[in-house]
């Protein structure tokens, strides 16, 4: 699924660096009824207003600029399943739960990785095959690192590939840090211009740090990892 955010030229000023979508693919463009559908609140509508085929002929692929527009790509059976019965006009319901053990509840737990660089609170940072650049070469990280009882979570980003302000890190630095704070299982992330975090000040937002890619801006990604309060 992709909404307004996903940018098919996330720079202005380098131009050649282009997001781009399937052509082959079953795009269902929609619209949300109401509030947008958020993780374990239940279904949200919507209703569909285009539909773009590209497994049947040339099709320009979609990029919904409003907010409130979000874009369902589908291929293979999925694809043909949809469209015996997709038109537009047609209602929707979308849910997205997250559960553990089939409730929905905090994750205190991390899935297995090539790049878990904790387990247990043992140094497992030469997991990754013997080329991989975590070794050798110094990079902006993302890792979240997770406390031994599961009910303390560290999220860590490291700035880097920046002279003279930040290098970055590499694997067993990573691992160090994690000991450092009392964590138990670290899990790395993406790194390089990936790794950026941006804080609410209770009144306005801004990006903390100095992101590689574009010194202060963001990179157009495909993941983001929300952190808020609760009320």
């Amino acid at each position: 699924m992709l909404n307004s955010r996903f940018k098919k030229q996330p720079y202005s000023d380098h131009p050649e660096l282009v997001n781009t979508l399937a052509s082959d693919a079953l795009y269902v463009i929609c619209q949300w009824d109401g509030d947008p559908m958020t993780v374990n609140t239940g279904y949200a509508r919507a209703t569909v207003t285009e539909i773009r085929d590209g497994r049947t002929g040339s099709i320009t692929t979609p990029q919904v600029s409003a907010a409130n527009k979000f874009v369902i790509a589908l291929s293979g059976k999925m694809a043909q399943e949809w469209s015996t019965f997709v038109k537009v006009g047609l209602n929707v319901e979308l849910n997205c739960t997250i559960t553990v053990g089939g409730v929905s509840k905090p994750i205190l737990t991390q899935v297995s990785t090539m790049y878990q660089l904790m387990a247990d609170g043992r140094d497992v940072s030469n997991t990754p095959g013997q080329n991989a650049s975590l070794y050798s070469v110094f990079d902006p990280m993302t890792y979240p690192v997770v406390s031994k009882d599961g009910t303390r979570v560290w999220l860590i980003q490291i700035d880097g590939r920046q002279g003279w302000y930040s290098m970055g890190v590499k694997g067993y630095e990573m691992f160090r840090i994690a000991k450092k704070l009392g964590g138990w299982w670290a899990t790395r992330l993406d790194g390089g211009g990936s790794s950026c975090t941006w804080v609410w000040n209770g009144s306005s937002g801004s990006i903390v740090g100095r992101p590689y890619d574009t010194p202060g801006g963001e990179r157009s990604c495909m993941n983001y990892l929300l952190v808020r309060a609760k009320n």
